[in-house]
Parts: structure tokens; sequence; C-alpha cells
């Protein structure tokens, strides 16, 4: 039953005058006002229980059955005379089907009809032994990823031989019996794409019989085969309701490692196969590749679209960064020949590749900055800086979180950027002379970096971090949290030391989650405490609160399936993660009712109550703690978005174990560069993955066995 139908009305019965069998209003199509209501209904022959030998003669003319001929008005319906629609699939008393997929074919060859093909469906939810042989036209989407699996699996398309592919024999399934030849039993049902009694039944697979005054031609009833009954129904449809859902318009913010990802499995999905679901992408930069797209030289005080800097490699090993096989397509690893931690150009040429590899260009609108985007008369309003204006239904935010400075709350430091003594990090792009003493601020990767290559242009490094220990090496001192800059170039720390004559200040100190384009959705700032949550969504530029699953914003202004967030989650292997995401949101897409808004209220405020008691209730840190995954959490992160979008993969014990011993494999990989031996470990295919197994389980400087 759709929004706004009538249950009582739908549910009534009309009789077929000459089979004198009963039917529900709604599996004929008939709507308020109609005029079969007053006149005689005459089901179409090769459907009509009075016909004992089926007149397959309907295909070219209308035989004993009419639609259209003029009678008396018809008494009521005694509803008691009717007990069942005699309809073989009866929406109304019956369930509705999902396929799965389609898993083989065969050709039968039916006396009346000739050659007819038919195709073996796997039931989403079902065996195979509740598998059927069925002909059908509209599931094109099942069929071409079939055919496409039979090439692979070594099958000539071209011959009528039985085909079934390997996945459904390993489930028992069998020739069906007598394929090739004989006859089976048809019947007919209205060909989907010309019915209009219905139009919110879109997602049907086959919608009910059409009214006689839609004029409509006998070429476009369809034949469907009668199959055997399933678990409490008769008969079923063919199509599920995801493939044949309602045409969606989707936008993508952002053509970075998120947006890309979500556009590959957009164009996966059958309902964009079937031409329901019609992607756009709009990415602000000339080319893809979002923070890995190079900025050699930001223009200053302008801010920079990228922090990118000369020196960055990744801070994880590629095998677990690039994007991962386990969903409905293959993965894509880099070449074989890439260093284990590669450098920036390496990644963005990968996302160049991704790009052309699964023909996504022609979905992505370069140099394309969207301004704006609101919520009108139930769709999303997305303003361009151009003045254009598109509707969409579904929108994905994709932008990235690296490209506003945070800045740390030190007393004296406004006056240090003001006479630019002090950056931040994001205008940092290679080692240069800055003075005698250089501080750096920030204890992450580009904290680490920056120190290591800054140590080279000056006579002390000075690096401050929180809960560093008190330390001197060489020419680099640490230190713990900054606390204070002095006007002569004096730093005052934690631990109640103090470095002076500071010559300038580079702030690695991170980037605030920001989303110009959406500010009237949120509420600037810390949320109030929890429990409740809040009926409105904030951002304390450190997280989104609240999201579901980190994905779908719970609030009472918009579905939450409908606007959703991507690569938010830090700390993790972004790529996989972001995939992960995807799978989940197309699956939301699809199924809004499969988000369970208590259920993820439930879960929302018990992360909330674990984060405050370790942090004494302390909103503000809360805040920072968010979206901060710790191993083993990314993964089980991953396995349970897997899991909400019905998928089987789960992470791999190997990434597992490559991610927690990334620090040891980076000191290993640098030891291998200054050797000069690091080329002849990535030769030839698989060698990231052995030497990741070597150094998990081998810990010695020799080739040893390969991981799992």
């Amino acid at each position: 039953m759709m929004p706004g139908e009538d249950p009582e009305f739908v549910g009534q019965f009309i009789g077929c005058d000459k089979c004198e069998r009963w039917y529900h209003y709604m599996c004929m199509a008939v709507v308020p006002g109609d005029s079969r209501l007053d006149g005689t209904f005459f089901l179409p022959a090769l459907c009509c229980w009075s016909s004992v030998s089926p007149c397959y003669s309907i295909l070219d003319a209308p035989s004993n059955c009419s639609l259209t001929d003029p009678l008396p008005p018809k008494e009521s319906v005694d509803e008691g005379a009717a007990e069942q629609c005699s309809r073989p699939d009866c929406p109304v008393q019956d369930k509705f089907f999902e396929l799965e997929g389609v898993f083989g074919r065969y050709t039968k060859l039916s006396s009346t009809h000739g050659r007819v093909q038919c195709w073996l469906v796997f039931w989403k939810g079902y065996k195979w032994k509740d598998a059927t042989w069925e002909p059908t036209r509209q599931a094109d989407w099942a069929v071409e990823e079939f055919e496409r699996r039979a090439v692979e699996e070594g099958f000539d398309l071209d011959d009528d031989s039985c085909i079934i592919l390997d996945e459904a024999k390993e489930g028992g399934v069998q020739n069906p019996e007598g394929a090739g030849r004989g006859s089976f039993p048809l019947h007919l049902y209205y060909n989907l794409f010309v019915s209009n009694a219905y139009p919110s039944r879109a997602e049907w697979s086959y919608d009910p019989f059409p009214p006689a005054q839609q004029g409509l031609k006998i070429r476009d009833w369809i034949l469907a085969p009668l199959v055997p009954p399933r678990p409490s129904a008769r008969t079923t449809v063919f199509l599920s309701a995801t493939t044949m859902s309602n045409e969606k318009s989707i936008c993508i913010i952002g053509a970075g490692a998120a947006g890309l990802a979500a556009l590959r499995a957009i164009l996966d999905t059958p309902q964009y196969k079937a031409g329901l679901w019609k992607p756009t992408v709009f990415e602000e930069r000339h080319q893809v590749g979002g923070v890995w797209l190079p900025e050699p030289t930001p223009k200053n005080p302008g801010l920079p679209q990228t922090p990118l800097y000369n020196s960055l490699t990744t801070n994880l090993p590629h095998p677990i960064m690039c994007f991962q096989a386990g969903l409905s397509f293959p993965g894509f690893p880099l070449p074989p020949s890439t260093p284990i931690f590669p450098v920036a150009a390496h990644v963005q040429s990968y996302l160049e590749s991704y790009t052309a590899h699964f023909k996504l260009a022609p979905f992505i609108r370069l140099s394309t900055l969207v301004t704006d985007v609101v919520r009108e008369q139930h769709r999303w309003k997305v303003q361009l800086q151009t003045g254009e204006t598109f509707d969409f239904d579904l929108v994905i935010v994709a932008n990235g979180h690296h490209r506003i400075p945070r800045y740390p709350n030190v007393p004296g430091l406004e006056s240090w950027l003001a006479s630019k003594k002090a950056t931040h990090s994001v205008w940092y792009r290679h080692g240069r002379y800055l003075g005698d003493k250089v501080l750096v601020v920030g204890g992450g990767p580009s904290g680490t970096d920056i120190s290591a290559e800054m140590r080279n242009y000056c006579t002390t490094l000075v690096r401050s971090f929180t809960g560093a220990p008190h330390e001197d090496v060489g020419n680099l001192k640490i230190r713990g949290r900054l606390i204070k800059l002095g006007p002569d170039g004096q730093a005052f720390f934690e631990d109640g030391s103090v470095e002076t004559d500071i010559s300038a200040a580079i702030l690695a100190t991170g980037y605030q989650v920001s989303f110009p384009f959406l500010t009237s959705l949120f509420q600037p700032g810390l949320p109030p405490p929890c429990p409740p949550l809040p009926e409105t969504l904030y951002n304390s530029t450190y997280h989104l609160f609240p999201l579901a699953r980190h994905i779908f914003p719970i609030q009472s202004t918009f579905p939450p399936t409908s606007l959703v967030f991507m690569g938010l989650p830090v700390r993790v292997a972004p790529l996989p993660v972001m995939e992960a995401q995807a799978a989940a949101i197309l699956h939301a897409f699809a199924h809004p009712e499969a988000l369970d808004v208590a259920r993820e209220t439930r879960d929302i405020l018990a992360r909330y109550a674990e984060l405050g008691a370790s942090v004494d209730g302390n909103t503000a840190t809360i805040a920072r703690k968010w979206s901060v995954f710790d191993p083993p959490d990314q993964f089980i992160y991953q396995d349970q978005l897997y899991e909400f979008a019905g998928l089987d993969s789960r992470v791999p014990q190997w990434r597992k174990d490559m991610y927690y011993d990334k620090k040891l494999l980076r000191s290993f990989w640098v030891e291998l560069e200054r050797r000069g031996e690091a080329d002849e470990w990535v030769q030839g295919p698989g060698r990231a993955v052995q030497m990741s197994g070597f150094l998990c389980y081998k810990n010695c400087s020799k080739p040893g066995r390969n991981g799992s």
C-alpha cells in the first residue's frame, strides 16, 4: 500500500462477468470513479478462468473477453462471496519478493510461441532450492550481469544450450527438466512501462491490469510464467522494489576519493543500469583527486585548495590504503611496482586512473563550485557559483575536511600570525630557511614530516605536541603542549619549560570540519549535553552531530537518508572506509526504511555516554574524540556498514595486521630506501603484501614468509 491510497477502496472486489471470479480493485487498477464500476468487466481471455484452453491469439487480437463492452450497471459486490483474489500475483494478500540476481539461462521451445528464453532467478533472502526459471523483459541489469559472468566462465552466449553459473551449481541447481524442448503454461501480466493507473507504484515489478479507457494495445502486454509457490505466496512478482524504484537524481559534492567511490558504486547499481538513478558530481577544482591534487604555489593570503606539501608520502602502506575488493565489484590496487609508502603524485595518478578505468568522467563537472544547498518542496536545491540552480532528490556530501586551518587557542598567537612569524601548515610546501630556531606545533603526520624536513634548514628545531616527553635529540628539542607565545620570540610549554629566540613557527594543528554550502542546516558550536539528542544538527568544527553511523543526519527537518555525509572518520584507512560508507548509503537510498532511527539514536547515545564517561562529561573533548577511530574500531565500523548494506564482505585479517604494524613497516621501508634496496622489494605482483607479511611475522631484514 502506498501513501495516500485508501486501503478500504483498493481492497474491495470486482468480478469478471465471464469467469465469475473476484479480483481486488487494486489488482485490476480500478481507481475511484472508474467506469468499470458501473459496467461489465471482462478479464482478458488468456487470464480469464473461463478459458479452459488458453487462447494465445490474444497476442494478435482480443478473443472471447472484452474490456470495452458497455452493459448495465453492476450490483454492489457481496464481499462474502469473494474470499480470495484470483489474481495469481495479488499484491494485497501476498508478499513481494526481491530479485538478488540471474544465474542461469535456457531456451524453451513452445509449440505455440516457438523459442522463449528463461532465466534462473535467485531470490533475496531465500536459498538456492527456491530459485526459479522465469522469462522476462524487464531485468536488463540482472541479465547483463549474468551474461558478463557467463562469458568470464567460458560460456558461448550464442549457443542455445543451458547455462548455469558455477555459483548456482555449487548451490545445487541442476538443468531444468525438459530444458530446450516441450512447452509450459503462460499467463499475461500488464507491462510496467505502460501503466499509469497507479504511477506511485513504479517500484513494483508488474503493475495491475489497465483500465479500459487508457486505450492500450495488445502489444503492451507481456508474457510471464506461472511459477511454483514460494513460502507464503502462490506466485511472485519478478523485479525487486530496489531495482524498480522511482527515478532519482543524485548530487555528489566533491570528486576526491570519497566522491569517486560514491559515483563508482552508483554506476554499479541495478537502479543506475535501469536508468532510474542519475548521478552528477560537482568538483570545485580543475581535476579529480581532492586533497591529492597538488597546488604548488598557493596564492597568499588566499586559502590553498589543498595542504599537500612536496615531500608528503602516505602514512599507510598502499595495499591497505587503496580501494579494496569485496563489494559487488573488484578492487583497484596500485601498480605492483608502487613504493609501499608512495608519494602524493602516485596517489593522484591512481585516482585519475580509477576515474578513467571506470569511466566516471562523463558524470563529473569540474571547475564547478557549489555555493548553497537548501531543502525546498521535498527536494534539494543546489546553487552553483555560475548562477545555475538544480534540483536533486538525494545529496552526498563528500567535500573533504583538510581545507580550513584549525588554530590552537594560545595567548600571543594572534600577533605572531599578524606579523607572519607564525603560519599554518596548510601553506607549507617545502623546507626552506626561516631562521636559526624554528618551532613546529602538532603531533600528527604532517607535524612529523615537516619537523623532519625543517631540521635540515635550521640550527634548532623545537617540536611541541600534547603528551610529548621533554627530550633533546641532536638539533631536535621535543616539548609538551604549547600554552603561550611571547612578543620577543618566547614559547612557553605545559611542563614549565621555555624556549627563547624562536624565529618562526609552523602550526600543523589540523583542520576544521566545514560545509560552507550548508550553513542553513547547522547550528554552530557544541551541541547540548545528551540525552536527549538535539532536534537540529550542530557543527562543532570537530564533528557533525548527530549522525547515524557517521553518515546519516538525525534531525527533524528532512529525511536522514536524503542528504548524507562521507569521509568524516579520522585515523582510518580512508579509501576502504569510504567504499563501505558508499555501500551503506546506496542501500539506504534504495531502502530508506532500513535505517532504524530509534535504534540509531540509541547507538549514538550509547557512544556519547561511553566517551563522556572517559572524559568526565566534557562536551568539548567528546566533540574532539567523536570522529576519531582507534584500531580495531575502524574495522568493526566497516564490517557493520557492510552488514547494513546486506553484503557479505568483511575486512580480512591481513589488512588489520598491516594497519597495526604500519609504523614498524614504515621505519623498515625508510631503512630500505636509505640502503637503496627499496625498488627491488616492490618488483612483481604481490610483493607489497609479501613484504607486509614478512615484517609482521618475521621482523628481520631478509625476505620471509608471506603474510596472510
